[in-house]
């Protein structure tokens, strides 16, 4: 398979990804009656899903840039990369092991270990995404405008860290549309990126014949 066929799929694999992702979202805004409660299992598997896609699709964006994002980039890519999957474990615990917890245990103080993941999970967004924002930004392989919304939804999504209640949930929400705006958009240039060399080819082969 061809290098531009990979960056398509992936670019199709973001385009996939994000929307499912936000479905999520909204799922749990919807269906959960308490807003400092863990996602309903629904949500959680939408989440799981559209995670899923984004890690797929990830690796395209890192290809792509390569050349221009630099050491700067490629760091910034892993620790990103690293977030989005604990993210991908986080969801695996909510959907499959959390309901498996009898109600009584559910109702209780969480383990320290799940704290230590929502904190690492929430420190490798933060390192990651301004990380990669800003090499982005430098590289001028995408749009800067991507590189700006990776760094503004990280810095959003660790300013919800320390939020309770409906204000943790509307705060994360909108950190999350924000950065699946980036990855969905990244996608969306990747494909395009994927058809210049095919369109080109047709019209070298046209003009040859001719």
């Amino acid at each position: 398979m061809s290098g531009q066929n990979l960056l398509r799929l992936s670019g199709i694999a973001l385009l996939v990804g994000s929307p499912v992702y936000i479905i999520s979202d909204v799922l749990n805004i919807v269906f959960n009656s308490q807003a400092s409660a863990p996602p309903p299992p629904l949500a959680a598997i939408f989440g799981l899903i559209g995670i899923m896609f984004l890690i797929i699709g990830m690796p395209g964006i890192l290809v792509r840039q390569a050349t221009k994002a630099g050491t700067l980039g490629l760091i910034g890519w892993i620790v990103f990369f690293c977030s989005a999957l604990l993210g991908a474990g986080l969801f695996v615990g909510l959907a499959v092991f959390f309901q498996l917890i009898p109600q009584a245990a559910q109702d209780g103080a969480p383990p320290a270990s799940f704290f230590a993941l929502i904190i690492t999970l929430a420190a490798t967004q933060l390192v990651g995404g301004i990380l990669l924002g800003i090499a982005t930004i430098r590289a001028r392989i995408f749009s800067s405008w991507i590189g700006w919304l990776l760094i503004v939804s990280s810095l959003v999504s660790a300013a919800a860290f320390p939020l309770e209640g409906i204000v943790n949930t509307v705060v994360t929400t909108g950190a999350d549309l924000l950065l699946i705006a980036a990855l969905g958009w990244s996608g969306y240039s990747l494909i395009q990126t994927s058809e210049v060399p095919a369109q080109e080819a047709v019209s070298a082969t046209q003009t040859a014949s001719a």
